[in-house]
C-alpha cells in the first residue's frame, strides 16, 4: 500500500502545474506555508524516500482512529449489506443534501 500510495503521490505531482491558474495556485500554497521555491524540485525526491516506519509514524501522530469518518457513496441496495458486514462502527444513510434519511 505504501508504494502505490507513493507512486499515487508522484505522478500527480505534475498535475500541479499542468495550467498557468493551477502555476499560481501552487505557488500561492506554498508561500502561504513560507516553503521555498526549491520545495517543488524536492517534493518528488522525498516522498520516493518515505518508508514504512515514517509513514506508520505520521499516521499514529495525525489520524486519531475514534474520530475517523468512513464515506461511502453507491446505490443504497446494492452496497448497504456489504458495508455493515464490515463493522466500521454507527452506519448513518444521508441524502444528497447531507440530511439524514435513516
Amino acid at each position: 500500500e505504501l508504494e502505490t500510495a507513493k507512486a499515487n503521490l508522484t505522478r500527480g505531482f505534475a498535475q500541479r502545474f499542468e495550467t498557468l491558474g493551477r502555476l499560481v495556485q501552487q505557488v500561492a500554497e506554498m508561500f502561504c506555508y513560507d516553503l521555498p521555491l526549491e520545495e517543488i524540485s524536492r517534493y518528488p525526491n522525498a516522498i520516493e524516500e518515505v518508508d514504512l516506519e515514517q509513514a506508520q509514524a505520521a499516521a499514529r501522530k495525525y489520524i486519531d482512529p475514534s474520530r475517523v469518518v468512513v464515506v461511502v457513496v453507491g446505490d443504497l441496495n446494492q452496497i448497504e449489506q456489504s458495508v455493515r458486514e464490515l463493522n466500521l462502527g454507527d452506519l448513518a444513510v444521508v441524502d444528497v443534501e447531507g440530511k439524514k434519511v435513516r
